[in-house]
């Protein structure tokens, strides 16, 4: 039983070091960044699709900064995919020159996409998706406009709207300091780059063949990268966070310094996150925050898991409150 609880205490350390390591190198490699100028054309047609859900006055912002791109206007249309959009915004919405879509909640962003995909005829038209609360930067179809002659994806670093609750602002530092990491250390390391600009560019033909990129037989790689990258660590780490503390606490008899060790700082990082939760209307400092939303964030994936399991929460997501 003893060998069972070290061998699947050292699986799930393993697991969560080599993504602190990944995060870590790409880190220690953006100190190294150097300006690069981007290239820029005009040659791309762009349809600039914002889905959204439930979405209120935040469409606003993110529409107007998508009309105002330094862009050919024969070369783009905005495409509003409103899905169970309030009738008084949607009256508003009119107001500007883009094509609304509307329909009530089809479950995801992709299923938005394609049902609108099915409704048109595309050729060699490019799509640039946009979240409801992001803003789209001036030069953002011109850079990725010049990136998509050499292929047929590129992926933009996202900018979000000014948040104006705390969460709304810790959200946003995550995702700046996040993206700055990113596109600097491929730059150190010579790979491709993200642009700055919010959202991503993919031809629109290749859109519906997304499924097909993460068949594990036919793409191996990909679906890898995929399924590693964005479905396990969003989805075991909550998991594994309070087994890890479970077997932590099974193996203290074993006079192991380090583990007795590993077992303190957790229960330290956990109680200080419990005694946030107790003084959350408070100002609290930076670290403590940090602690405090890195065990909400997980426990919100546990809880909401088991909501869906149980029948209480459906598969769409229900649009947060954007003050």
């Amino acid at each position: 039983m003893y060998g069972i609880i070290i061998f699947l205490l050292c699986s799930f350390t393993l697991y969560l070091l080599w993504w602190s390591l990944y995060d870590l190198f790409y880190s220690i490699c953006a100190l190294f960044v150097r300006k690069q100028e981007l290239a820029k054309n005009n040659r791309e047609f762009f349809y600039i699709v914002i889905p959204a859900l439930n979405e209120g006055e935040v469409l606003f912002n993110t529409i107007e900064k998508a009309l105002a791109v330094k862009y050919p206007r024969d070369k783009f249309e905005v495409i509003l995919l409103a899905q169970s959009i309030d009738i008084s915004i949607l009256e508003k919405l009119r107001r500007y020159p883009i094509q609304i879509i509307e329909s009530g909640p089809l479950g995801s962003k992709m299923n938005a996409i394609r049902n609108w995909l099915n409704g048109v005829e595309v050729n060699d038209e490019s799509i640039f998706i946009v979240d409801a609360d992001n803003e789209l930067l001036p030069n953002a179809l011109s850079v990725c406009s010049h990136a998509m002659q050499s292929t047929n994806c590129a992926q933009l670093a996202r900018k979000k709207t000014a948040p104006r609750s705390p969460l709304g602002i810790l959200d946003r530092w995550n995702t700046e300091v996040g993206i700055a990491i990113a596109i600097h250390s491929r730059i150190v390391m010579s790979m491709h780059l993200f642009i700055v600009g919010s959202g991503f560019g993919i031809k629109a033909k290749l859109y519906s063949r997304l499924l097909y990129m993460l068949n594990i037989f036919k793409r191996p790689i990909q679906a890898w990268m995929y399924i590693s990258h964005r479905v396990l660590r969003w989805s075991i780490t909550a998991f594994t966070l309070p087994l890890l503390y479970l077997l932590n606490a099974f193996s203290l008899d074993s006079s192991s310094a380090f583990l007795i060790t590993l077992f303190i700082g957790q229960s330290i990082f956990y109680f200080i996150a419990l005694l946030a939760h107790q003084f959350r209307d408070k100002s609290l400092p930076g670290p403590v925050l940090i602690m405090y939303y890195f065990v909400l964030m997980n426990y919100a994936v546990i809880a909401g898991f088991l909501r869906f399991i149980g029948g209480k929460q459906g598969g769409a997501w229900e649009r947060s409150v954007r003050k």
